[in-house]
């Protein structure tokens, strides 16, 4: 009966902690426990650590993890859900709850843990090895239907306003490109690439959708990474890293979001993890091949992203540390390399001085706070049990330090402290200068971090954290494809609906664009019609670079509406709003006083609905112009 209690008491405070973290991975681990509780009852209690009172600091642990998850999710339903009846009040008494009622399980994690990390508790032998023997293949196809799953949705229009903006930049000849590509403060290596690559499919395929070509150009930069996995990563670090690590490819937090996204993050991701396997080989080999495959790498991450240039740049201050302590008389092969990037990154440099003196005077990223900090590491890790385990291993390396810093173990903390790296930049350069940083730009260092991790707990733990660890990312995986697969699925429909809506318009339709956001991007790519943005005052929408890539003009009174009804029928207004908003004309400009007919309503991804509503032309027309006025 004691035991019972004991495990319903565990069971409602697992659900507790999951509930504060809602996601699909986590309800796949409340199944996964209760499933074990139900069925192997005796398994759990031989497994269960109890608690003494020299486990104080565990509890204090587990209240202050509980505490961080009530946090989060008071932040989080703050932004997202407050608008839905549900006072602050009320919401900070459930986050309170949550964590007091999340106590019990964290403080057993964290128990567990310790127990097996320290070989007090030996998790009990299955009675087949039948699942340890044949995981890698398991994880290899789980990692392929990953990439699967990523290829079948480049096939939709879902798309954000910077994906927008990549489309319409690839329209233009190489020399504008470039051009354009300085003013959005950006390396142009990812466009150039692009155009190449969608002008070179258009030869042969005139009538293949652009949108689709650039979401498998992203996608194929996980594939390459996939390649390098299951083999250069295989044969360096053994099949635990390798098939874990094709996992965390596809299955971590915002990895597959990044899969199919028309921007540089997935080719950023690629040239830095190849940099940082290759500098492997470059310091324990040192061969000439190993410096070139380096200093490539670097230039692509370089003239990838700005950020993905940080990255590869701690990654020279690692070889730096570790030529210094093994052997400085390399250290020549390390400055020849130094100076042969920075000759290679010379035709970009000066561009580079003149976007950092055009973003110190005036950027659109807002200051940098403790949420945006917190929201970094979140990015990462967003599963409890996950984040949980990784503060484990994490805190044993702080212990053991000295001995860590030694072969796999400093490939491992290099890894781990790629992003974490990126981080401090960021932030010293946004409280020097100007605010320039936000979490999607670490997007290119997470898989140096999950390769670390993996490598650390395959060369620093026994080998029950090792299945434990293995188990989390495993379960954690398959609940981020599936609740990827699901939010695509949902916007594939509602965006092909849109285009069908706007593929049965004729010519001479066009759209009045109005949103608070950059919702009229997308728009103006999608419709292949005339778009006119509305803009009351300058810096309202768009800025005006970007209306002249996208080539549209902008509107700013209603005699510029009338005007447009000679030439455009149908004329619509195409307004995007947060769903919360409960009329689309609650952000339209008062002086557009015009009568309305709704004709469809799009739930469209960012959490933006886009409402197509015609003007009454007959009564615009007859209206006296005072009354327009």
């Amino acid at each position: 009966m004691k035991h019972t209690l004991y495990y319903v008491v565990q069971a409602i405070s697992a659900i507790a902690l999951f509930a504060l973290w809602q996601d699909l991975a986590n309800a796949i681990f409340i199944i996964i426990l209760l499933a074990l509780w139900l069925f192997r009852q005796k398994t759990m209690a031989f497994v269960m650590p109890v608690f003494s009172k020299g486990d104080a600091a565990v509890i204090v642990l587990a209240a202050a993890f509980s505490a961080l998850s009530g946090a989060r999710f008071f932040i989080v339903q703050t932004i997202s859900d407050l608008s839905c009846s549900v006072t602050t009040t009320q919401l900070a008494i459930y986050a309170a709850t949550g964590c007091l009622l999340a106590i019990p399980f964290t403080a057993f994690s964290i128990k567990l843990l310790v127990e097996v990390g320290y070989g007090r508790i030996e998790l009990p032998a299955l009675r087949s090895n039948a699942i340890i023997s044949c995981y890698p293949k398991l994880c290899y196809a789980l990692a392929s239907v990953g990439i699967v799953i990523l290829l079948v949705f480049s096939f939709s229009y879902d798309i954000w306003g910077d994906e927008a903006f990549s489309i319409a930049l690839i329209k233009y000849n190489y020399s504008d490109l470039i051009e354009f590509a300085i003013g959005d403060v950006h390396p142009p290596l990812y466009y150039l690439i692009l155009k190449f690559i969608v002008d070179g499919i258009h030869v042969f395929i005139p009538a293949f959708p652009a949108i689709f070509i650039a979401k498998i150009v992203s996608v194929s930069a996980y594939v390459v990474l996939f390649v390098v996995t299951v083999t250069k990563i295989r044969r360096d670090y053994g099949r635990y890293v390798a098939a874990l690590g094709t996992v965390c490819l596809v299955g971590m937090n915002y990895m597959m979001d990044f899969g199919i996204e028309v921007r540089m993050y997935s080719w950023g991701m690629c040239f830095v993890t190849l940099a940082f396997v290759v500098a492997k080989d470059v310091f324990e080999r040192g061969r000439l091949l190993d410096w070139v495959k380096f200093v490539a790498f670097s230039l692509g991450a370089s003239y990838m992203h700005y950020f993905a240039c940080v990255a590869v740049g701690f990654l020279y201050i690692a070889l730096f540390v570790g030529l210094w302590k093994s052997d400085k008389r390399r250290l020549w092969h390390w400055t020849t390399a130094v100076v042969a990037t920075l000759v290679g990154y010379m035709p970009w440099l000066t561009t580079l001085l003149e976007q950092i003196n055009a973003v110190s005077e005036d950027y659109w990223i807002s200051p940098v706070s403790f949420g945006r900090l917190c929201n970094c590491v979140l990015c990462i890790v967003d599963t409890p049990l996950l984040l949980l385990a990784i503060c484990y291993l994490l805190f044993r390396v702080v212990v053991s330090f000295r001995s860590t810093l030694e072969g796999s173990g400093a490939v491992a903390l290099t890894g781990i402290l790629v992003p974490v790296f990126v981080v401090v930049v960021g932030i010293i350069v946004s409280l020097l200068m100007r605010p320039i940083f936000i979490w999607r730009y670490m997007v290119p260092s997470f898989f140096c971090f999950w390769l670390g991790i993996l490598i650390l707990v395959q060369s620093k733990s026994c080998r029950q954290v090792r299945i434990i660890i293995a188990a989390l990312i495993v379960v954690t995986s398959v609940g981020k494809i599936a609740a990827f697969a699901y939010k695509q699925s949902v916007l594939f429909k509602e965006n092909d609906r849109l285009m069908s809506f706007l593929q049965s318009q004729p010519d001479d339709a066009a759209y009045i664009i109005i949103s608070n956001y950059k919702g009229e991007s997308p728009m103006i790519e999608l419709s292949h019609r005339g778009c006119y943005i509305w803009k009351e005052n300058e810096e309202d929408g768009l800025w005006p670079q970007y209306c002249q890539i996208l080539g549209v003009n902008t509107l700013s009174n209603e005699h510029e509406i009338f005007c447009l009804l000679s030439r455009h029928n149908p004329l619509y207004y195409a307004v995007f709003r947060q769903p919360q908003e409960a009329n689309p004309t609650d952000i339209m400009p008062e002086s557009l006083n015009f009568a309305y007919t709704y004709e469809e309503t799009f739930n469209l991804s960012y959490g933006y609905d886009l409402e197509m509503i015609t003007v009454d032309i007959y009564r615009l027309a007859t209206q006296p112009e005072e009354e327009q006025q």
